[in-house]
């Protein structure tokens, strides 16, 4: 059967049951066709390089942000955390010296810091997306839970068509059985693959504590980095190797590290930014 034929019978069959299971899903043939095509999605010259992020969390890290901006290229805004009209107006400041913003509105389940309003899941997730929406002509690129992704198509659609990038994000955040991480991650490498375009990203945020796991982790990550070019962005989270493997997988072909300002991290094993670049 013609490759294409089979992705046109393929995409009418996972539609029929999508609809059938009441899940929303707004694939053309030609995109499922397109997105299988390697050679125009995973091995591309305009993937991104390394991206050095600093995370702007607190108005603190506003303020740092603001009076030296060239300490980074791109920031990322943590709108569940901070925002307001000064922070909207200093993040546009930001966005006309021309960084780049990668939005993020967190969901609380993966490490937000906003409980969003409504009577259901539903109706909190939607009012998410409102607020990603809203912010979107700041973005360079927009962070979404890959457990969200389903959900949030229609979103990433739009997103993807105006020509932002979308940082499709896993976390786990307590120490976890490898075995157990990797089922996880085997199942939403499938999803990236199937919702991502020609610039999106992979991030890979877990708690490692256990040398065993940060073994059977990196060469994983390894595997993964050499599938998708600077389309994987691993961030180790923990005091003991979390510094240590971002910058060993940032000299290795990462697209994305995220540091803080002056050693406050927001997360466990975060650089400092000017450190990292001297590091780097």
């Amino acid at each position: 059967m013609h490759r294409f034929t089979a992705m046109r019978f393929l995409y009418f069959f996972v539609d029929n049951l999508c609809q059938k299971c009441g899940i929303m899903i707004t694939l053309s043939p030609e995109g499922i066709y397109n997105m299988h095509n390697k050679s125009s999605v995973f091995v591309d010259t305009a993937a991104v390089k390394l991206g050095i992020v600093a995370v702007i969390a607190s108005r603190k890290d506003l303020r740092k942000a603001l009076r030296r901006p060239n300490i980074a290229e791109i920031y990322e805004w943590r709108v569940d955390r901070i925002r307001g009209k000064r922070t909207i107006e200093s993040i546009e400041r930001l966005n006309l010296l021309g960084k780049k913003i990668i939005l993020t509105v967190r969901d609380s389940s993966e490490g937000g810091q906003t409980t969003f309003k409504g009577e259901n899941d539903l109706e909190r997730q939607i009012a998410r997306q409102q607020l990603i929406r809203r912010y979107l002509y700041l973005a360079w690129m927009v962070d979404i839970e890959i457990n969200y992704a389903v959900r949030f198509r229609k979103l990433i659609v739009e997103i993807q068509r105006m020509g932002i990038r979308v940082n499709f994000s896993f976390h786990v955040l307590e120490p976890t059985p490898f075995k157990i991480m990797k089922l996880s991650l085997d199942w939403f490498i499938q999803v990236f693959e199937l919702l991502c375009s020609r610039d999106d990203v992979f991030k890979i945020a877990v708690v490692i504590e256990d040398p065993e796991i940060m073994r059977l982790f990196s060469r994983y990550i390894y595997r993964l980095m050499k599938k998708f070019p600077r389309r994987i962005a691993p961030m180790p989270i923990g005091e003991k190797y979390g510094r240590r493997l971002r910058l060993e997988y940032a000299r290795r072909g990462a697209a994305l590290v995220y540091c803080c300002f002056d050693g406050v991290a927001v997360v466990s094993g975060q650089w400092p930014v000017a450190e990292f670049r001297q590091k780097l």
